[in-house]
């Protein structure tokens, strides 16, 4: 009876060592770089569904006349996101606890791991590489009934929509392109109309723009040329590289405004990876599982410039 249960308590060790390597490996490819850490505001979610509407000025403050006039916002486009599941898990026969295969069991702990990091990364990447299009995954509804990136931005004021209601480009990442698309995202309007100050301080391209991004960024003086002149861009903007946008285009670099995307772009958690171990004495099969629910979106498109680069 000893020896059972001293053969019992092992299988039950062994599942749980797995289930750590799991929870560890996960931890450490959010510690190379966790892009919903790096883009998104988390949110805990205790329903079935989230709803948002877009984030809309106010007009300017009137004269004041004795008697304080209330400012009223027109309403902003609603969106809604939903979480979806999502779960797997490995399965080993006894014979690799019999002939120890420990480095394999924990290999397939790793992958299990990797592979729940890279499902939340590249549900990460949705809102940027599917800019152009009204039908996002998680989102499921958006009023305004246009992409986040768009020359056809609407409104409900009643405001003019000739200019500052478009956010999208399609110019290569040179000094001088990027000197155009700060204007563009300068002149970005609220939904009354109004120039809204934005911040566009932040350059995100793939691993393949990486260089270019640093040298018009970091270059002192005579950026591709031999004047010597004093670089503009030098220090002006900070750059993420994010080769996850690689897998989609190697071209395409978005211009963001850091603060308005942190305020606009959510993770919605309802569930982060729950890694379960177990062994079957029935079966004699040893497994391990992860389970997790989330759902992500934006509430308004203000905050980035895609340029879309054929």
């Amino acid at each position: 009876m000893a020896v059972e249960t001293s053969s019992r308590y092992q299988k039950l060790l062994v599942a749980s060592a797995i289930k750590e390597v799991a929870e560890r490996t996960y931890k450490e490819q959010h510690e190379i770089f966790d892009a919903r850490k790096e883009f998104y505001s988390d949110m805990d979610l205790d329903m079935a569904y989230a709803e948002f509407y877009g984030i809309n000025g106010l007009g300017n403050i009137p004269k004041f006349n004795g008697k304080l006039e209330a400012l009223v916002r027109s309403p902003g486009f609603l969106s809604r996101f939903e979480p979806i599941e999502h779960a797997a898990k490995e399965m080993w026969e006894r014979k690799f606890l019999d002939d120890k295969q420990f480095d394999v069991m924990n290999d397939d702990s790793k992958e299990l791991a990797r592979s729940s990091y890279r499902t939340i990364d590249t549900s990460c990447a949705i809102p940027f590489v599917y800019a152009t299009s009204a039908a996002l995954e998680y989102m499921t509804y958006n009023e305004e009934g246009v992409a986040l990136v768009s020359s056809s931005h609407t409104t409900k004021s009643g405001a003019s929509t000739t200019t500052g209601f478009s956010n999208t480009a399609a110019l290569a990442l040179t000094p001088a392109n990027l000197a155009t698309v700060r204007l563009q995202g300068a002149n970005i309007k609220d939904a009354n109309g109004y120039r809204i100050g934005t911040n566009f301080d932040t350059l995100i391209v793939p691993n393949a723009l990486a260089q270019t991004a640093f040298e018009i960024t970091g270059t002192d003086k005579g950026l591709y040329s031999g004047e010597g002149t004093t670089n503009y861009w030098k220090g002006k903007y900070k750059v993420i590289v994010w080769n996850r946008l690689d897998d989609y285009d190697t071209n395409d670099w978005y211009l963001v405004d850091f603060s308005m995307m942190k305020q606009n772009l959510k993770y919605l958690k309802k569930f982060d990876p729950e890694f379960e171990s177990n062994h079957d004495f029935e079966t004699k099969i040893t497994s391990l599982s992860v389970y997790f629910r989330f759902g992500l979106g934006y509430k308004d498109w203000r905050w980035v410039i895609k340029s879309t680069v054929s």
